[in-house]
């Protein structure tokens, strides 16, 4: 079997094609806000493709998360602030459990990426992130992965 060929020697090589790319993206941002006051847009799709291969994204049933981000958030939605029932822990539709990341950019179900939201506020928030949290969760990613191994 030819090195290239080899699982692992590939998964490495994405591994560090990524963070490769995670590094050139920091420096670019460093640059732009020292130049300049623009806003600072990442050109992340092609990030966004590698990470949504490795990354794990099995929908299933959240109800322990739900309750333990309902506890850390007081109870409330993390947007509004407006009081979430209780009672409608396990219930579909008083409030939410939101990605932060979307998984249309290879967000996954880890808590650091969960957020409870009153349903207005997931509806208004729709698929929107912010580039920093982007980067900040792919660079979280990174690191799990080369801890693994």
């Amino acid at each position: 079997m030819a090195m290239n060929d080899d699982p692992r020697n590939q998964r490495r090589m994405r591994q560090a094609s990524i963070t490769k790319s995670i590094q050139e993206n920091k420096e670019k941002s460093e640059r732009i806000r020292n130049t300049s006051d623009h806003i600072v847009k990442f050109d992340l799709m092609e990030l966004k493709d590698k990470i949504k291969e490795i990354v794990h994204r099995k929908r299933k049933q959240l109800f322990s998360l739900r309750r333990q981000l309902y506890a850390e958030q007081n109870g409330k939605c993390v947007i509004c602030e407006k009081d979430l029932d209780e009672t409608e822990l396990e219930q579909v539709g008083a409030f939410e459990l939101d990605h932060i990341i979307p998984f249309s950019l290879g967000g996954g179900n880890e808590k650091s990426n969960m957020q409870l939201l009153c349903r207005g506020c997931n509806r208004k928030k729709r698929d929107m992130y912010s580039n920093e949290d982007l980067l900040k969760y792919y660079e979280s990613v990174i690191e799990n992965i080369n801890n693994l191994q």
